[in-house]
């Protein structure tokens, strides 16, 4: 089931892929803003017919394997209720019954890779795709390559600012001015091919197999450059939820891979005969007179490529979120109609902060190529990995095939992983920081956020023996004529809040509520079982929610459906909501070190209350203190 809302609204497919290629692909349809040229700007004096025409057929055949063949064509088959993306695929990877759980925790841990990989991703991304269509303006004059830089900053910080206003309006248009991108790139590319018609040789694989035989003493190096062509595929996976595959696949196959090939073959054909259009082969590939209207759209569709990466850390976080590998954090929903439309001010904040600083590094489109690439690769490894366990273990596909597949995809993701690998101290490392650094908070908030867990669940009784204490004691007790409901991780466990409230109060409410909300391994919940109602005793009842890990559960609108359903008195209004505050004040424990600890407690400390999160009237809410030492 796809719950993309212009799937319920029973959209064509046509209409779908025309609305996927401003989203879907608006960073792999940019990537001719540098891809050939920077295979070339290692070493100009490589620049002839031959060698050109091997160059534009590895970019060509390396779309075809990676993009159509990986993903478009075998991926995407691997949806998730629809949804797609690492945490889908990771999901679908852990669903395999009977796994182990050192199997189990080694694919967690290469979800948490991938999704902290797309992070690292997320910061390159907007800082490239801007500065390549900035540099365009060196054509109008030398004196305004002083404003590349300046100009690339305004434009980043404008955008992360429009943000918090939600991208309904902008999204809108995005489809459109991508349209007119391709059709501007596939036509110019066309036209440049057809003056020059020997460059369509470039379409015969040999030439690819010929230019890397020649150059093999570099063969790491020019995949390193190449791999430029393909970053963006991944996306095609992570966005199937909002569109569809099929819609997808229409556009890529029949739009987004054709003015792909034209703009590359154009490219060459232009390289060919002007070698020192190397210096900015993109631009220079356009006559003249279209500069300002090029320039115009190629910074258009650099800002939706980069509205894309940025909409997707968004999504990837929420998911992060509800899955328990990121503290909660204020989402803010910016439309009533679309679900997937949110904005997450810490990460806005966090992610414009470091695109600037990266801009203001590196200063260069060429420069940042060096850094660009490690972190996709690397997850193109990871995804297709995932997709092994999927297919064998979950789909059971014949294990010949299967292996013989893998081995097939394997063999180009870790050759361009290698190959990117080389650029470690031109600039990768900057991308494997960003990742690692990433890696390192998701683990280590995992790792501490189960520490807490362990410890209250061995400090704390169990709910069963706090039903039998308040029989055995009742006299002691003052009863409200209220209902109360007590928020908790796991049900058969008594709430902190719960303990607190009676042990010092001397309280029970006439209707005690214990509510647990539980992540599970798929994007929605929605059949009859989404809640699971237990009566304990006269006075408790144990509510289990099973939430999608793209779901936003709103606590006042299930006890709303819980009311109807079973039939129990609750006025809305008039509900108390008890919520345990947990202080973790020392953490002296073998399994974390101090730094850990550290940015576990502020992380902790930072974190969004279940108020906001469960969509709870915070006048109906009474926050319980608890400190506890690890």
């Amino acid at each position: 089931m796809r719950h993309s809302s212009a799937i319920q609204h029973n959209s064509s497919t046509s209409a779908l892929a025309l609305a996927s290629i401003g989203v879907v692909f608006g960073d792999i349809g940019t990537s001719p803003l540098y891809a050939l040229a920077a295979i070339f700007k290692f070493d100009k004096n490589l620049i002839n017919q031959v060698a050109v025409f091997g160059a534009v057929s590895c970019i060509f055949w390396t779309l075809m394997s990676v993009v159509s063949f990986k993903y478009v064509s075998l991926i995407l088959r691997a949806d998730n209720q629809g949804e797609g993306g690492i945490f889908s695929m990771m999901s679908l990877a852990t669903s395999v019954k009977n796994l182990k759980a050192t199997t189990k925790g080694v694919i967690i841990f290469l979800g948490v890779l991938g999704a902290s990989l797309f992070y690292g991703d997320s910061v390159i991304t907007p800082a490239i795709t801007i500065l390549s269509s900035m540099e365009g303006l060196k054509l109008f004059g030398q004196e305004l390559s002083l404003l590349v830089i300046p100009a690339s900053l305004t434009i980043v910080i404008v955008l992360f600012l429009l943000q918090r206003l939600g991208t309904a309006i902008v999204g809108s248009s995005f489809g459109p001015i991508m349209i007119i991108w391709f059709l501007l790139i596939g036509i110019n590319g066309l036209n440049n091919a057809l003056d020059y018609p020997a460059i369509f040789n470039a379409l015969n694989p040999f030439f690819a197999y010929r230019f890397i035989i020649s150059h093999f003493g570099m063969f790491f190096v020019i995949l390193g450059a190449i791999v430029l062509a393909v970053t963006g595929a991944e996306a095609l996976y992570a966005d199937m939820g909002h569109f569809g595959r099929k819609p997808i696949r229409l556009a890529w196959f029949f739009l987004v891979l054709p003015s792909l090939t034209f703009c590359y073959l154009g490219q060459g054909a232009i390289l060919i005969q002007n070698p020192d259009s190397l210096s900015n082969l993109f631009f220079l590939s356009f006559p003249a007179p279209l500069f300002v209207i090029v320039f115009v759209i190629t910074t258009l569709a650099a800002i939706i490529a980069s509205q894309a990466v940025i909409t997707g850390t968004f999504s990837l976080t929420q998911q992060a979120i509800q899955t328990g590998l990121l503290p909660r954090m204020k989402i803010v929903h910016t439309s009533l109609k679309e679900r997937g439309q949110i904005y997450i001010p810490t990460v806005n904040t966090i992610l414009g902060t470091a695109v600037v600083a990266t801009i203001l590094f590196f200063g260069s489109s060429d420069a940042l190529a060096h850094a660009y690439g490690l972190s996709v690769t690397a997850a193109m490894a990871i995804d297709t990995i995932l997709a092994y366990v999927v297919a064998r273990y979950l789909w059971n596909f014949s294990r010949l095939i299967v292996v013989s597949v893998t081995i097939f995809l394997l063999f180009f993701d870790l050759s361009f992983l290698i190959a990117c690998s080389l650029k470690l101290f031109e600039g990768g490392w900057f991308t494997l920081l960003l990742a690692t650094s990433m890696a390192f908070i998701i683990l280590t908030w995992k790792k501490g956020r189960g520490l807490v867990s362990d410890q209250l669940i061995k400090d704390t009784p169990t709910l069963q023996e706090i039903i039998l204490s308040i029989d055995a004691h009742q006299s002691q007790y003052a009863i409200v004529d209220n209902v109360a409901v007590f928020m908790t991780h796991d049900e058969q466990v008594a709430p902190q809040a719960l303990v607190y409230n009676l042990r010092h109060n001397k309280i029970i409410h006439r209707l005690n509520i214990i509510l647990s909300v539980v992540t599970t391994t798929r994007p929605f919940e929605v059949g009859d079982d989404k809640i699971q109602f237990h009566k304990l005793s006269d006075n408790f009842y144990t509510v289990r929610v099973l939430a999608g890990f793209m779901e936003r559960i709103k606590i006042p609108k299930i006890l709303t459906r819980i009311s109807t359903t079973y039939q129990l008195p609750i006025k809305i209004s008039s509900v108390s909501y008890f919520l345990g505050k947990i202080t973790v004040v020392k953490i002296r424990t073998k399994e974390m070190n101090f730094i850990r600890a550290t940015i576990f407690r502020v992380m902790y400390f930072n974190s969004s209350s279940a108020v906001s999160y469960f969509s709870i009237p915070s006048e109906q809410v009474i926050e319980l203190g608890v400190r506890i030492s690890l």
